[in-house]
């Protein structure tokens, strides 16, 4: 699927949109210089096609783009992209605590 992807500062979050339609969304919240990833959500039409992983790609290269950021992932989807992608470990912080 070809995807196109977005920042929607308005709603806090990155999307992609696929055959016309949001296909996958990832929030987010920036308090000084640290951008939280609070949570990812793909569209079950779009489920299995990769996009939630091509999306978070999309934001951690984003974040490098912009400089000065540094990531808090929240998200556990985030946490184990970035611990099987480890060109993205500079930009992360240690993940929140959800307790």
């Amino acid at each position: 699927m070809d995807l196109e992807f977005t920042r929607n500062t308005d709603l806090g979050r990155y999307e992609a949109h696929g055959d016309g339609r949001l296909a996958a969304l990832v929030a987010y919240d920036v308090e000084g210089s640290e951008i939280a990833v609070l949570h990812t959500v793909v569209q079950s039409w779009a489920e299995g096609q990769g996009v939630a992983t091509r999306l978070v790609r999309h934001v951690l290269d984003d974040v490098r783009a912009q400089g000065g950021l540094r990531v808090r992932p929240v998200c556990t989807f985030v946490q184990g992209f970035v611990e099987r992608n480890p060109e993205y470990a500079d930009l992360v912080d240690a993940p929140a605590d959800e307790g």
